[in-house]
């Protein structure tokens, strides 16, 4: 029975789209010609090649959500010497981790550290799992600089 109610709904479908376009009623004006069509399709090419054209990293670069603050007892106590910690993506180098500190805190980094901790294995009852690494970066400001986390 299953596969006649594809065919039912397929019907179904094609009738109603029918009704639909027949009670649309649209003027030349609304109609867009193939020109507008492919000028269109031109910027949005022209979009994606820009983003391309610089290389991978830029489009690393246009993602808001790279580093997120990485809040631990030690981190807070080396904020008071002006350490930050930070989650970071796997494909951000330190030189990109300086820029969207810039960008995103309005604060010039001194110095960045990045740490990749790697994977754990964990034991839960008697099942094996295992616990995903991630980089973190370790970011120095200068004495009067601080960073709202």
């Amino acid at each position: 029975m299953a596969l006649l109610d594809v065919f039912k709904k397929q019907k179904e479908a094609e009738m109603y789209g029918k009704k639909r376009k027949s009670s649309i009623k649209t003027t030349d004006a609304e109609i867009p010609t193939e020109s507008a069509k492919t000028e269109k399709s031109k910027t949005k090419a022209l979009a994606k090649a820009s983003v391309f054209a610089s290389g991978k990293n830029e489009a690393v670069k246009n993602k808001q959500d790279n580093i997120t603050p990485y809040v631990t007892e030690k981190g807070t106590l080396l904020e008071k010497n002006g350490a930050y910690l930070f989650k970071v993506e796997a494909k951000i180098n330190k030189i990109m981790m300086k820029r969207e500190i810039k960008a995103k805190y309005k604060v010039s980094p001194i110095k960045v550290n990045i740490i990749n901790i790697s994977d754990k294995e964990k034991f839960v009852r008697r099942t094996k799992g295992v616990k995903k690494g991630f980089k973190k970066a370790m970011v120095f400001l200068k004495k009067g600089d601080k960073i709202e986390v």
